[in-house]
């Protein structure tokens, strides 16, 4: 499996069409992750989207899921759990 870190702002420039999967973190601005969430869900549709986040909420979650996301990973992430949810996205 290869792996690619996206970063915003100076970060590198990638060819997204090759990327699988992408896990948003929400934690720090989660108005900003789910306007992220949108934008990638509208212009790479096969892309399997996943929240990280350390948070619970119940509204959080939907929202999240409704937006598009295939996978909610609560913080900290269980190495069993990422390893599932990565093999459905396969």
């Amino acid at each position: 499996m290869n792996t690619t870190l996206a970063q915003s702002g100076g970060g590198p420039s990638i060819g997204l069409r090759a990327v699988r999967v992408c896990a948003i973190d929400y934690d720090h601005n989660a108005e900003e992750a789910a306007g992220l969430t949108e934008r990638l869900r509208d212009e790479y549709p096969d892309m399997h989207l996943f929240v990280v986040s350390a948070s619970s909420d119940p509204e959080q979650i939907i929202s999240a899921m409704r937006l598009g996301c295939a996978e909610y990973l609560l913080k900290p992430m269980d190495s069993e759990r990422v390893l599932e949810a990565l093999s459905g996205a396969g």
